[in-house]
């Protein structure tokens, strides 16, 4: 039986609206898929507008849980104090992270308890199954910053994901993407399409719609065999023509 989610969301409770901040768009990488315009001056989430968020969400929808998104979350001048807004209303918390910075970071969570323990998963951004292909796509040295900050939730026993984001340069490890998030450990393994980003590169990454139904069967075909929870996030074909995203579907409350 295959189990392929269709958001990246996968502890959320059914009903239960999460707090998704998009924190900042600074990152240290310029990877060739991404939106991020890096010419901009980086913008980042207040912690008053997080503090005035959290307070809505807990007394409207009885929210519990935060997810954070960037850019490079990590990288948010006031990171530490945003995690504490969350652990100190109660709530849970997961990141998508390219992981640069994690193991600085969770030195910083240690100091207070209730950083890590609201720590719910982290999904860590690998577009490639080998270290030339992620390189290639995001830049020398980020495959081994995302192997070593998995290696470091295998240890801590942190629940993480792999997250690909899919286009012509990767699609062909797909498969073997999937398989080393299973041996890794992790708990998901998620595959996005590509946006376009209005560059250059659109042109050279782009798959065809056929070509992208192959992949949404491919990945049904690898979430047959694997034991992990298969993500197939927002963009995938679907044979239903009910609200695909988050919000519309009312399970994130989006805080940009």
């Amino acid at each position: 039986m295959t189990h392929v989610e269709t958001t990246a969301t996968i502890d959320q409770p059914a009903m239960r609206p999460r707090l998704g901040f998009h924190v900042t768009n600074r990152c240290q990488r310029d990877c060739d898929h991404c939106l991020r315009d890096p010419s901009q001056a980086p913008v980042d989430l207040r912690l008053d507008v997080a503090a005035m968020a959290i307070a809505f969400g807990r007394a409207e929808f009885d929210t519990t849980h935060v997810s954070l998104t960037g850019g490079e979350p990590t990288l948010h001048p006031e990171f530490v104090g945003l995690i504490d807004l969350v652990a100190g209303a109660g709530m849970t918390w997961d990141m998508v992270t390219n992981g640069e910075r994690f193991a600085e970071v969770l030195a910083h969570l240690d100091e207070v308890p209730s950083r890590v323990t609201a720590l719910r998963s982290l999904s860590l951004s690998m577009d490639g199954a080998t270290e030339a292909t992620h390189d290639g796509i995001r830049g020398p040295g980020s495959f081994r910053a995302v192997m070593a900050a998995a290696s470091i939730c295998a240890v801590r026993g942190i629940p993480f994901g792999l997250q690909m984001t899919i286009h012509r340069r990767n699609v062909d490890e797909l498969e073997r993407l999937g398989l080393d998030a299973a041996l890794l450990g992790a708990k998901h393994v998620s595959f996005a399409m590509m946006q376009p980003t209005g560059t250059a590169l659109d042109q050279e990454l782009a798959l065809s719609p056929d070509e992208w139904r192959q992949v949404h069967h491919r990945i049904e075909r690898l979430a047959s065999v694997l034991r992990i929870t298969v993500v197939a996030p927002e963009g995938h074909f679907r044979a239903t023509v009910e609200p695909l995203c988050g919000p519309l579907r009312g399970e994130t409350i989006h805080v940009d």
